[in-house]
């Protein structure tokens, strides 16, 4: 019998490197497709519910105050960093990708730390801010470049920086002591457990790649603390319908769909990535 991805004319091959995208990403455990099967044939639900009840779950598990599903952890760096240009402001939400009238709109960036998923920080309108070297960054040299057009902190956590860089700790006390926000790309840091939830605890809003967890490729997470998850949350694609219906400006992220098999996929494989051995 012909597979069905002959019968597109596709040639199917064998993935010896992981979740990478270009061999197109995870393949979901048994339970995880039964799970996410369950959910497309069980009828329909508020999504709003949905996203925020399984957010809930996703939450408690990592030990964060706010959490959602996302379309995948470039959509949640996207979204954070929304977040931390409009914070609660609709106006600002609605103007969004458009930031040449906010009063900050600079997140600042390590300049050694240059990787291929930079620009995710940028989608939504901010700027960034390049400190410190191309062999290092001091926490001195990431002060020196925070000033009043900053709006936050661009991190890459790859759990692999030495002490030559601002750590995500460091990084932090920075956000805390200049009243910004820190803004955190931790696609992978899935484990260990304790890796896992120190950084989603450590940032405003945190992104983390769901495939990585056994849940679909097209997933993510975004976590971190109430106030800016929520405004990350208002300005996500389901916050834009919502918002339209009651008459005030939409955000900018109508794109990050997800749809309830995904956002079942993500919560139950998360559980079964804190119970499995």
């Amino acid at each position: 019998m012909t597979g069905i991805y002959e019968q597109f004319g596709v040639t199917p091959g064998i993935n010896a490197r992981g979740n990478q995208t270009l061999l197109g990403g995870s393949t979901p455990p048994p339970e995880i497709q039964e799970a996410m099967d369950e959910a497309m044939n069980s009828g329909y639900v508020v999504f709003e519910d949905l996203l925020r009840k399984t957010g809930d779950f996703i939450a408690e598990t990592l030990g964060t105050e706010s959490a959602f599903v996302t379309s995948g952890a470039a959509a949640a760096i996207s979204l954070g960093s929304a977040a931390a240009l409009a914070g609660n402001d609709r106006d600002k939400m609605g103007k969004l990708p458009d930031t040449s009238s906010f009063d900050r709109n600079e997140l600042v960036f390590q300049k050694g730390q240059d990787y291929t998923y930079k620009r995710c920080f940028t989608l939504a309108g901010a700027k960034l801010k390049e400190v410190g070297r191309e062999e290092g960054c001091t926490v001195e040299e990431m002060e020196a470049g925070i000033g009043p057009k900053t709006a936050g902190i661009a991190f890459y956590e790859s759990g692999l920086w030495g002490d030559e860089w601002v750590s995500i700790e460091e990084a932090r006390a920075l956000a805390d002591k200049h009243d910004i926000r820190l803004i955190v790309d931790a696609a992978g840091q899935i484990y260990p457990l304790d890796q896992f939830t120190k950084v989603a605890q450590t940032g405003d809003v945190v992104a983390f790649g769901a495939k990585y967890i056994g849940s679909p490729h097209s997933t993510g997470i975004c976590t971190g603390r109430a106030e800016w998850v929520e405004s990350a949350f208002q300005q996500n694609f389901i916050g834009v319908e919502v918002a339209g219906m009651k008459g005030l400006p939409r955000g900018y992220g109508r794109p990050y769909k997800t749809d309830r098999g995904e956002v079942i996929g993500v919560a139950a494989a998360l559980r079964r990535w804190f119970t499995i051995n």
